[in-house]
């Protein structure tokens, strides 16, 4: 399987080759990066706040599942399963949630400095098709600043 690395705004993932930027294809002004699979069943867009100055924030898997929490709340999503957390240079936490028709996957991920929102949605009954390549595909963020240059491992 090829791999290609897509660079946005100096933040890079590693995604299948099957997996092509879609960002263009998202009604909104301001749309966050969005890969999707061609021929695929969902959408994983990434939302980043790069560090810029001031104390360093030092964000740690405490803040991230905090982080996760607020953003279900807000959004209604209620309980989450299949929850998981991996650690290293990136720390991730994620969850995933049924919502009406829709499996909505949530990762927050971050190098102590910089915070990274990634979500995936798809049809609740295609919800198996590709979340294990979403996964891989977030393991493999790197911030514009070049903090992580390996990829995560899981724990």
């Amino acid at each position: 399987m090829k791999i290609f690395q897509h660079d946005f705004g100096g933040n890079k993932v590693s995604a299948p080759e099957s997996w092509i930027d879609t960002t263009e294809d998202v009604e909104s002004e301001d749309a966050p990066f969005t890969l999707a699979k061609k021929d695929g069943v969902g959408a994983l867009q990434f939302s980043i706040a790069l560090y810029s100055e001031g104390e360093e924030p030092n964000i740690d898997i405490a803040h991230l599942k905090e982080m996760l929490a607020d953003f279900a709340d807000s959004k209604g999503l209620g309980e989450g399963f299949d929850e998981r957390t991996y650690e290293n240079r990136v720390s991730v936490v994620a969850a995933s949630y049924h919502a009406g028709d829709d499996l909505i996957g949530v990762w927050y991920c971050s190098d102590e400095r910089n915070v990274a929102l990634v979500t995936y949605v798809c049809d609740w009954e295609k919800r198996g098709n590709e979340v294990k390549e979403c996964e891989e595909i977030i393991r493999s963020i790197q911030f514009a600043d070049g903090k992580n240059p390996s990829r995560m491992t899981a724990q």
